[in-house]
């Protein structure tokens, strides 16, 4: 399989080369690879990413004049689309947010999705069956093992604020904030989510209280990619 999806990416059919790789990833970790094995697989998930638009379906947008690609963004989520910049910036192969007026953009009609692994500490984005991010993350401790199911991203916030139970909220941007950059809460359990960090050099171990904890420039990246209603599954 891991042939497949790395020659099929190399000749460019990244169609062919990108389902492989689903199923490569989620093959391994069913089978208890490494995850320092798995996280190798980081660069050529990225690269289908930044593909997409090639292979997956889309509908034409031309911009109209003032508009910006937050303001296309707002657009498509008053029709009901749950997109977010990011992902239709890399679905457009954009390295930048920039748009010009009358320029045609591919709008995905693929939503985005996340399977976080407890055990292996490693979280991947997909788009349909086809793996568009994998990152490195922490998750709970034990005794307050991170829950496993399905949730909905509810409430996102840019700079966040911790409240620790009893004591005094501590705000953004303060060292003692574990939240890190950004937040990305559950709709079904509200105390649960995805976060940055105040400890860089912990993301891969068992440390939380049950969310999921990444690098926080791994966290801006999520965060730019996923909007409010994204399904979030964590497996064991």
């Amino acid at each position: 399989t891991e042939a497949l999806a790395v020659q099929g990416i190399q000749q460019g059919k990244y169609s062919i080369g990108g389902r492989a790789l689903g199923k490569l990833i989620q093959g391994m970790l069913v089978l208890g690879y490494s995850r320092d094995r798995v996280l190798e697989l980081q660069l050529i998930a990225h690269s289908v990413g930044r593909q997409t638009g090639n292979f997956l379906p889309f509908d034409d947008y031309e911009v109209l004049p003032g508009e910006s690609l937050y303001v296309v963004r707002a657009k498509m989520r008053k029709q009901g689309r749950k997109l977010n910049y990011r992902w239709i910036a890399d679905f457009n192969h954009k390295s930048k947010y920039g748009v010009g007026e009358g320029e045609t953009l591919k709008i995905p009609v693929q939503e985005l999705s996340v399977i976080a692994w407890r055990g292996a500490r490693v979280l991947v984005v997909f788009a349909g069956d086809y793996p568009i991010r994998v990152f490195p993350c922490s998750a709970g401790r034990k005794g307050q093992e991170t829950p496993l199911g399905s949730f909905t991203l509810g409430i996102c916030e840019e700079k966040p604020a911790y409240y620790p139970s009893g004591k005094p909220a501590i705000p953004y941007g303060n060292p003692n904030n574990p939240l890190g950059e950004r937040w990305m809460g559950y709709q079904e359990s509200p105390s649960y989510g995805i976060h940055g960090t105040n400890s860089e050099s912990t993301i891969g171990s068992y440390e939380t209280e049950g969310c999921i904890r990444m690098h926080n420039t791994d966290v801006l990246e999520l965060f730019d990619l996923l909007p409010v209603g994204a399904p979030v599954e964590i497996r064991s």
